[in-house]
């Protein structure tokens, strides 16, 4: 029998709250979703994935898949960072299946991200997968995923590390911290005019038409987060240096290590590895190589890059607003052929798992 709107509203409100309070980025479709999708986005571009991966994101959601996209911030221990993603995952998970039901968790990861939910699926067994989607995977080590990490970024990490604790340098610490301070009272109170903006019917004496403010209102509140959005993409630059400036020089687990952890403990029985043809540090070939006895593996090829699945949505507005838009801001027509294939691909052998398994108790 259908909960009392009441309650589905007051569930909802509670898994929202789970969400925020690890910021982690939760998107629900209308009515009984046929799975969670775990999504973990790539290096550094992972930290704020409801930014990067936004049109991914939200087709996902247009699938009917709960998503949960689980920021995290790059550092040299992978195992660290699972743990991290798990205890913020753990509490959303319980809300979700308190509200729906018994759900199956898919994984769905983008180059880092997909060599986390790999570590996920081998080596952390109490959340586990029915299905795993692994976009152009590397496995590389510090010295080739990070270019000219020994001869430049070493060094540079810890001249500018000095640098922060030269008590000359001070004025300018405080400074930054002053701006960012300021910057999250400028989108607070942006997102406060926004709120304001949506109560009342727009006036032909504002500038525009009713319809064109209509039109305008969603893109102007994506615009009044933004900022906020951003810093965690800047927050993980220090720690990482400072990681660097301490010693670290490889990833761990070691690529060697990560490769024997999966060729003998990775147990996600349906697993679609997704590769882009013009991507030169994909290393989808070498994992479907070390997961050669696990049962479900399928490798996929399409035509992209190893940034397709960052690809942004276009604005939609109306003549009314923008009669042209400028050439450089339009994202080329290959690019969006390239991601919109790549979901469907994902979306369709997501929706095949979905299938395959029994419904929700």
């Amino acid at each position: 029998r259908p909960e009392p709107p009441a309650l589905r509203e007051g569930a909802r409100a509670r898994v929202m709250a789970a969400a925020s309070a690890r910021s982690v980025c939760v998107r629900v479709p209308p009515g009984q979703p046929k799975a969670i999708v775990h999504f973990l986005g790539g290096a550094f571009v992972g930290a704020a994935p409801q930014l990067t991966y936004r049109q991914l994101l939200e087709q996902l959601v247009e699938a009917g898949f709960v998503v949960v996209a689980t920021p995290y911030q790059l550092r040299f221990d992978y195992l660290e960072v699972c743990d991290d993603v798990l205890d913020s995952l753990e509490p959303i998970l319980a809300e979700l299946q308190q509200q729906y039901g018994r759900l199956p968790l898919y994984g769905v990861g983008h180059s880092c991200g997909a060599l986390l939910h790999v570590l996920l699926s081998s080596l952390f067994t109490s959340m586990p997968r029915e299905a795993n989607v692994l976009i152009s995977f590397n496995n590389k080590q510090a010295s080739d995923a990070i270019p000219f990490f020994g001869e430049l970024v070493t060094p540079v990490a810890s001249s500018l590390l000095q640098l922060e604790r030269e008590p000359l340098f001070s004025p300018a610490l405080d400074l930054i911290t002053a701006g960012r301070q300021r910057l999250r009272q400028l989108t607070d109170e942006m997102e406060a005019a926004v709120a304001v903006a949506q109560t009342r019917p727009a006036r032909e004496t504002d500038g525009l038409n009713a319809t064109a403010w209509e039109a305008l209102l969603p893109t102007v509140q994506d615009i009044a987060g933004l900022p906020l959005q951003l810093l965690p993409l800047l927050d993980q630059i220090a720690p990482i240096l400072r990681e660097i400036d301490g010693g670290a020089v490889e990833f761990e687990p070691s690529p060697a290590e990560m490769r024997t952890a999966a060729s003998q403990l990775y147990r996600t029985p349906c697993t679609l590895v997704l590769q882009f043809d013009d991507d030169s540090i994909d290393e989808s070939d070498d994992l479907v190589s070390v997961l050669e006895g696990c049962s479900g593996v399928q490798l996929l090829q399409l035509k992209g890059t190893h940034i397709t699945p960052l690809t942004p949505a276009m604005l939609e507005l109306p003549a009314s607003v923008i009669p042209e838009a400028p050439p450089e801001f339009l994202i080329g027509e290959t690019a969006l052929r390239e991601f919109s294939d790549a979901m469907e691909a994902i979306v369709r052998f997501l929706l095949s798992r979905s299938t395959r398994l029994d419904p929700p108790l």
